[in-house]
């Protein structure tokens, strides 16, 4: 049978879909595949020129400071995320599942966003006044988390 014929002589290496054959002694050799054009290698410069001069968290918030290895991190996800499909699935997953235990860890501290009376939110108030850190958190994810949370940010500001 033709190696050419089969797909069990495929393998991506490097990102790259190429054909495996095996010499006569079994050791393995690495081709190109024949007809199909070879990707260029994606550059990662158009991301790392737009988070090496930024320190803020790039999702329109001028606050805080980040380090650079988070700058990276960010840059590196976002880059994956970009030229290969599934990669852009499984951010998007991510994301989707740390928006929604964001809104859980809300819904823990603070009960629902529609059941947020002013009784509610005089209790909550309350209780965030008397740790500063704790308030900054809580107020910072409200905005963050959007419209569902701007009537109780309204009334704990």
């Amino acid at each position: 049978m033709d190696d050419k014929a089969t797909l069990v002589n495929l393998r991506y290496v490097n990102g790259e879909l190429k054909q495996v054959f095996h010499d006569a002694n079994g050791k393995e050799i690495i081709k190109d595949i024949d007809g199909l054009p070879s990707t260029p290698r994606q550059s990662t410069t158009h991301f790392d020129d737009a988070f090496s001069k930024t320190d803020t968290i790039p999702c329109k918030d001028v606050g805080p400071k980040t380090s650079p290895l988070i700058r990276k991190s960010v840059a590196k996800e976002l880059t994956h995320a970009v030229h290969d499909k599934d990669s852009m699935m499984e951010f998007i997953q991510r994301h989707m599942d740390v928006t929604i235990s964001l809104h859980g860890m809300m819904i823990e501290v603070l009960g629902a966003p529609e059941n947020f009376s002013d009784e509610r939110a005089l209790i909550a108030k309350n209780m965030l006044n008397k740790n500063p850190m704790a308030k900054a958190i809580i107020m910072k994810q409200l905005v963050i988390l959007g419209d569902v949370w701007k009537a109780a940010y309204e009334k704990l500001k």
